[in-house]
């Protein structure tokens, strides 16, 4: 669903085949390439609703959309966003409880299929659309 390479890791979106708005997971993975992932969530195979939360963006002359859970007092957020002046955008926010932030950009053009008609097929609710990007 979407997958990037970072400076060293790979960030990734898995889906079960069929996932929809009843059944099947997801699943967010970092890590190095080649190893074990360093972060798994969730750790269980539920619906992504019970974890996950959705939305879009519009800016002008383009948009975007972000996928987001909370985690151990982090909020982490994949995104991919395009707009006038400022081009591309694509990458991981974490954003501490502390109010720390932290991007990670993709290093390439994510694959991504992240947008309302996939968050609304998947059954993934919306999130609020405060999501800043950095």
């Amino acid at each position: 669903m979407f997958s990037c390479p970072l400076a060293r890791k790979v960030v990734s979106l898995c889906a079960t085949r069929g996932l929809n708005a009843l059944s099947g997971s997801l699943v967010y993975r970092i890590g190095w390439p080649g190893r074990s992932p360093e972060l798994v969530y969730p750790g269980t195979a539920d619906h992504p609703k019970a974890h996950f939360r959705g939305n879009t963006l519009l800016y002008s002359g383009g948009g975007g959309a972000f996928i987001s859970f909370d985690r151990g007092g982090y909020s982490y957020t994949v995104f991919t966003a395009i707009g006038r002046g400022w081009g591309q955008k694509e990458g991981v926010v974490v954003d501490a409880a502390a109010g720390r932030r932290t991007y990670l950009p993709c290093r390439e053009r994510a694959d991504s299929v992240l947008g309302n008609d996939w968050f609304q097929g998947a059954g993934i609710p919306a999130a609020s659309t405060d999501f800043e990007l950095p």
